[in-house]
């Protein structure tokens, strides 16, 4: 039985770099968290822990859902309390063309999406305090990879995990749900969504998304292909769609929360199936994600989401897997009888490491094979008995 689900999680590797002010690789870093941590000024223990207010500003004291306008206040000002300062980041820790400058109030304004006042038409657009709307580079610097989609500092994992499991499933889903036209000055894209009923239904939008003036970075969805921008495009035609605008700057704040099921469904059509790990059993869910693969690699498009707060038993910051998040799920692997399930965090890096394989994770895709290092861009692959413990559930639309 399909439950609500309402998924909060932010990526704060993508908000340290909008305070930073430039790209930073992640992977290659030798400690990434303590780098992350030096950003915020906060413990590393501190930064992934499931009640993290970084990672889910939604969540109360209490553990209740804030109003969107209210989490990112508290956000905010938890970030102003704590980097307001001018940090200093030991020379191993990044590399010393990142350089630092002071983080005023008005870099993190920038970051955090703030809702139109209510009652507000849909003919209105949307304009918050310090952002300016850029083309940052090409729709296509090739077809949709699962590699590309990057979270950024916006609480839909949800959608940006979706669209990784679409681009890996179907490769071509990405392209034949978008018709461009216009001119190389003013490209503009047809976008169709699939509506509750099944039924197409298409938006129109540019190419010009969210970015800090200061910086011109994307503040929101991004490309691991630097001046590819197909997910920052497909964001925003989701962000239209879901708010019935019609110009071409609809609310990204709308798309805080949500169900990566029901996004893929949304991207692709067809029929969702949601499973719960408390209902199956390890042997269960390996043969369910092995059916929807072929040759290791899903060919229906698949997520899995965790706890809001984390169970009994599990330690989600020394895992490094985060509360409230979405994860596409990429196919299967194995080590002799022990099964995998193979995973990709959507902040692009900050892949899980309990009980995890190492080596690559191969597939065919665009009719040639591709080897993913596991642990980079958020690549990596979990013991199924540790992932039925960690994660609440999973779900496949075909």
């Amino acid at each position: 039985m399909k439950q609500e689900i309402k998924l909060t999680a932010i990526n704060p590797f993508a908000v340290a770099e909008q305070v930073l002010g430039k790209k930073v690789k992640w992977d290659s870093l030798e400690d990434p968290e303590e780098t992350l941590s030096s950003v915020f000024n906060v413990p590393k223990k501190e930064l992934f822990a499931h009640d993290s207010i970084l990672i889910n500003p939604m969540l109360s004291e209490k553990r209740e859902l804030l109003s969107a306008e209210k989490a990112q206040a508290r956000l905010k000002q938890f970030l102003d309390g704590k980097s307001a300062k001018r940090l200093s980041l030991k020379k191993s820790a990044i590399s010393d063309r990142v350089a630092l400058k002071e983080i005023s109030s008005k870099t993190m304004e920038a970051i955090f999406a703030k809702s139109t006042p209510a009652g507000t038409s849909n003919n209105t657009e949307w304009n918050p305090s310090n952002v300016v709307w850029l083309d940052k580079g090409d729709y296509f610097e090739d077809l949709a990879e699962l590699t590309d989609p990057i979270q950024g500092g916006l609480a839909d994992c949800y959608f940006i995990s979706a669209l990784c499991s679409v681009a890996w499933s179907r490769p071509y889903a990405i392209l034949n749900s978008t018709s461009p036209y216009g001119d190389e000055e003013s490209p503009l894209h047809q976008v169709f969504f699939y509506n509750e009923k099944g039924v197409r239904e298409f938006v129109e939008v540019d190419e010009l998304c969210p970015c800090n003036p200061s910086t011109q970075r994307l503040i929101y969805a991004s490309s691991y292909d630097e001046g590819e921008i197909w997910p920052a495009v497909m964001e925003k035609a989701y962000a239209k769609w879901k708010t019935g605008n019609t110009t071409q700057k609809p609310d990204y704040s709308k798309l805080a929360w949500g169900d990566p099921v029901e996004a893929c469904r949304q991207l692709i059509g067809g029929t969702p199936t949601y499973m719960f790990n408390n209902e199956m059993t390890a042997r269960q869910i390996s043969n369910v994600v092995r059916y929807n693969s072929l040759d290791r690699k899903t060919i229906n498009p698949m997520v899995a989401w965790t706890y809001s707060t984390q169970p009994a038993g599990c330690d989600y910051a020394s895992a490094h897997i985060v509360a409230s998040h979405a994860y596409s799920i990429l196919g299967w692997d194995n080590d002799g009888s022990q099964y995998y399930v193979v995973l990709r965090n959507p902040w692009g890096t900050y892949p899980g490491v309990l009980d995890r394989l190492g080596g690559n994770y191969a597939g065919v895709i665009n009719r040639l094979w591709n080897a993913f290092p596991y642990g980079q861009n958020g690549v990596f692959a979990m013991k199924v008995e540790t992932f039925k413990k960690y994660f609440y559930g999973f779900g496949v639309v075909k």
